[in-house]
């Protein structure tokens, strides 16, 4: 008898003991504020914390590329962009580092280049180029196929002008375009209205004996592979 009671008294001292433990639930904490230039600039040294996702960022209407995932507000879908339109916006627009962006209409048979374009025109190339100080008058490159060349309106108001073009290679160093060594180049543009923030020229070649493609390389130019145009 008296061991039962012991027992029940063991027990009853356990329950009590239990119930006066009264776990607390955590609660959630606000985290410390931070602003987008802030999260950006640890976003750049290589942060692996999603400042987007504890902030909310994602999808509030502004484009935030620092974010670890795609920000929808970035999804743009490329939409196609006339030569008349990229010559009017961007004829004598002054890129940050390399001079004035010039352009005009080239008709190959007078060999005049102009500002004008006429229907008898229409086929030929839009040639520019940007005076960088170098031994040549700067880079010049030939954009004739109206197709490559698209625009991505940003929902931050930053827009992006794209033109790509692949040709045969037939310059030196190389075999040349007979054994199918080709050359490409890409340009985009980063601008806000007509104002460049930022232009990256990049050129490769291909070489079809590897199956891949190089930085491009000729000894006849003197300008850097890509040539960046933006404030230093």
């Amino acid at each position: 008898m008296t061991n039962r009671i012991l027992c029940v008294l063991i027990g009853m001292l356990f329950l009590a003991m239990g119930c006066g433990q009264v776990e607390e639930e955590p609660q959630d904490q606000e985290p410390p504020s931070m602003s987008k230039d802030e999260a950006e600039d640890l976003a750049k040294a290589d942060s692996l914390i999603d400042y987007c996702e504890i902030y909310d960022w994602y999808g509030d209407g502004i484009c935030d590329e620092f974010c670890l995932r795609p920000d929808p507000d970035c999804e743009t879908e490329e939409q196609p962009y006339s030569f008349a339109e990229f010559f009017e916006r961007f004829n004598g627009a002054e890129l940050p580092g390399c001079g004035t962006f010039e352009l005009c209409w080239y008709n190959y048979d007078t060999e005049e280049c102009t500002a004008e374009q006429t229907p008898a025109e229409m086929h030929q190339t839009l040639d520019f180029w940007t005076n960088r100080g170098d031994p040549y008058t700067g880079v010049y490159l030939a954009m004739n196929r109206e197709e490559e060349l698209t625009i991505e309106v940003g929902a931050d108001g930053l827009d992006r002008v794209h033109y790509q073009e692949t040709f045969p290679k037939s310059m030196p160093p190389g075999p040349g375009s007979e054994v199918g060594f080709l050359t490409r180049y890409t340009m985009t543009i980063e601008a806000r209205g007509s104002e460049v923030e930022r232009l990256t020229i990049y050129q490769e070649d291909y070489d079809p004996r590897t199956d891949t493609w190089e930085p491009w390389f000729d000894i006849r130019f003197q300008w850097d592979n890509p040539l960046v145009c933006e404030e230093a």
